[in-house]
């Protein structure tokens, strides 16, 4: 899907929606303090979509007037959204926000959406889990050309988006331990049967179904049946639970394997992100975090990086006996040295 703002006007709103279907017609949702204010239909023609065969009848523009709404130059709150996915489109600004495109790299299978929660009021334009969406919606966020306050959040594979990134986003990230990881992924995945998989896209729990009916089969309470079990790990399982760290931050598509060179090019890129924190040093990261919003102290944000002290007895099991070492061994490597590099930085 593309979308854009063209012109807000204070009493007038100019921007489109294409959708993914080549022949609908899309419609938007507008918003004003959470209280929904009107839905409507597009209204004008994109020529250019025609011609570059991107939308059968190029009616995908929308200009919205204070004669659709009334007092609409008066509304501070202003969102648009699409109204088939609920995708933001546009949110007017203030002045209470923060001048910055941030990228929130999620290296969790569990998102960290509490933490979005309090981080996204900073923005002018927020959005959460973009890994849900495909991969032109994704460019799209990082592309929106009137908006110079932007908070992405998602487990995107880095590569792939590599190049906007790099063009004026600050990269925020939080990495845990990679035993701890390799076991909170296992546990989140057995869940998604019994709770489901509202923390994971459609196309991941599809990937995943594998990985999902083989955590669905592990005693959590048994730290020896647990041990033989992932000894006994089938193929394909190893295949979609290895290197998971790796392979975000240096590969292209979701079941490549890293290859030669990959822990040098994933420390590159952790390199040059703005915020490194660690999951089990949620104050200083959020400490940070709070000086690099320049808004409040921070204590909101250490109850939003949660550590999951259950799993860390079979985290210090795995990391006794080696077990996963062999799949997990480049993520071990990097987060190694990045954790002297930050020790190394505490201390002076």
């Amino acid at each position: 899907m593309l979308f854009n703002i063209e012109q807000d006007a204070g009493d007038a709103l100019v921007f489109y929606i294409v959708p993914d279907d080549y022949s609908s017609t899309p419609r938007c949702r507008l918003f004003s303090d959470g209280r929904d204010i009107g839905c409507f239909e597009a209204n004008e023609e994109r020529s250019a979509l025609v011609a570059a065969g991107r939308h059968e009848t190029g009616l995908c523009g929308f200009r919205i007037t204070s004669a659709d709404i009334p007092g609409l130059c008066e509304l501070s709150s202003l969102s648009i959204h699409d109204e088939r996915t609920e995708i933001k489109v546009y949110s007017r600004p203030n002045a209470s926000h923060l001048q910055r495109r941030v990228i929130r790299l999620d290296t969790h299978l569990l998102p960290l959406w509490r933490f979005d929660q309090i981080l996204q009021p900073h923005f002018q334009y927020g959005e959460a889990a973009i890994d849900r969406q495909g991969r032109e919606t994704v460019t799209q966020m990082f592309l929106l050309n009137e908006c110079s306050s932007v908070y992405l959040s998602g487990r995107i594979l880095f590569r792939n988006y590599a190049y906007y990134i790099d063009k004026g986003f600050d990269v925020l990230t939080v990495l845990q331990a990679p035993h701890a990881e390799f076991v909170e992924r296992l546990r989140i995945l057995s869940l998604v049967k019994s709770l489901g998989g509202q923390h994971l896209g459609e196309r991941d729990q599809m990937r995943l179904a594998p990985a999902i009916e083989f955590a669905s089969s592990l005693d959590f309470q048994d730290l020896s049946n647990f041990q033989r079990r992932l000894r006994q790990m089938p193929g394909d399982v190893e295949l979609l639970l290895a290197e998971p760290l790796t392979r975000q931050l240096t590969v292209s598509a979701p079941d490549d394997m890293p290859v030669k060179g990959s822990v040098a090019m994933a420390l590159d890129v952790l390199a040059n992100c703005r915020l490194i924190g660690f999951r089990d040093c949620a104050e200083d990261f959020a400490a940070a975090v709070a000086q690099y919003l320049q808004a409040h102290d921070g204590r909101g944000l250490v109850a939003a990086i949660p550590n999951f002290d259950p799993i860390q007895p079979l985290a210090a099991s795995l990391q006794q006996a080696r077990t996963v070492d062999h799949l997990i061994e480049h993520d071990l490597d990097i987060f190694d040295q990045v954790k002297k590099a930050y020790d190394a930085a505490s201390v002076d």
